[in-house]
């Protein structure tokens, strides 16, 4: 059940006609994924591919879906928001309704990583590009646990520069998915010559193994944001990574006047204390049910920055918190399923 929240639509609202799709589809599913699944072993799978569209294109018109080989299981389902970030909110909603995987199908709310990444042609703009001719110079961002990337394929040459950079991003989806484009790669630069130290695609994997397992998920920077009434301060985690929690779509602000400013209208040591320990016992009551990625401070005033799942026991389990503080804070909520907080400079 939706949990209201204040200056929002409800979720239920919101994703009220995905939700009642999400459900018409798995109770196809449920009826028809047998024959499916001997169709596509008999390799006739034409009509039910026409089903499919039609199922998918309820949920919304604009998501993507393909059937490949899967990772474990024999078969895998796909859908792909390509890119957008309430497309890919609908397809984990979606994903998360359906049943377990199983060794014959699995199931992803984003487009995985080819299964045989350097033996795959892509065919794009008359162009036919093998990933193996792909060569990605790779640089290590450890302020934000991420790749930064050079990209060269020979036929990046014949290409408009327009264009180099959206075929680059789709050739890198199916090389290492694109939750893994979204969330370990940095910058991605195109190059019609070959960058200095070229990883292959599969050594462009095991890099990104390597960024996954030596990340800790923080790692907290600093920008400001001058202006007549006052510097603002806000600390952000850049190494969070926002497909890591896919279904968290809303952002509460909880905006505190400060009791004892600095000249610099920012909290002072015993303040800033006080408000460590708000935050603990703020995170011992969520748990995973919302997660904190930015603090600013400035003209006064002290934010904490969250983002959780609106149709969940956040927004109440936070409302409960703030009647039980022993000071005032303004509770705010913004649907931001980008997480634009990560990209933008306070204000």
């Amino acid at each position: 059940m939706a949990v209201p929240v204040p200056g929002l639509t409800q979720t239920t609202a919101r994703f009220a006609a995905a939700d009642d799709a999400i459900a018409a589809f798995w109770a196809w599913w449920a009826s028809n994924a047998e024959a499916l699944t001997e169709a596509l072993n008999c390799g006739q799978a034409g009509d039910w591919r026409v089903q499919l569209s039609e199922r998918v294109r309820a949920l919304h018109p604009k998501l993507q879906w393909e059937l490949r080989s899967g990772q474990v299981a024999s078969f895998a389902l796909c859908l792909s928001g390509t890119g957008d970030a309430v497309l890919r909110i609908t397809a984990e909603r979606w994903r998360q309704a359906g049943p377990d995987s199983d060794d014959v199908w699995e199931f992803h709310a984003s487009r995985p990583a080819a299964s045989k990444a350097e033996s795959l042609v892509l065919h794009i703009a008359g162009e036919a590009m093998a990933l193996a001719d792909l060569r990605i110079g790779v640089a290590d961002d450890p302020g934000r646990e991420r790749l930064n990337c050079r990209v060269y394929h020979p036929a990046f040459s014949g290409l408009p520069t327009a264009m180099r950079d959206s075929v680059a991003v789709l050739l890198l989806d199916h090389a290492v998915g694109e939750d893994g484009v979204e969330s370990w790669l940095g910058a991605i630069n195109t190059s019609t010559s070959v960058p200095e130290d070229p990883r292959t695609v599969m050594e462009l994997n095991a890099a990104i193994g390597w960024r996954k397992d030596t990340a800790t998920g923080v790692h907290w920077g600093v920008t400001t944001a001058p202006s007549p009434d006052g510097t603002l301060f806000q600390i952000v985690n850049y190494a969070v990574k926002r497909w890591a929690y896919p279904t968290f779509d809303v952002r509460c602000d909880l905006t505190f006047e400060l009791q004892r400013p600095t000249p610099a209208g920012i909290p002072d040591p015993w303040e800033s204390e006080g408000f460590e320990a708000i935050e603990d016992g703020l995170a011992r009551g969520l748990k995973d049910h919302a997660v904190l990625v930015a603090r600013t401070s400035g003209r006064q005033r002290h934010t904490v920055h969250l983002y959780a799942r609106e149709d969940s026991i956040a927004p109440d389990a936070i409302a409960a918190w703030a009647r039980g503080l022993d000071r005032p804070v303004d509770v705010t909520w913004e649907f931001d399923p980008e997480w634009r907080l990560l990209t933008s400079s306070p204000e």
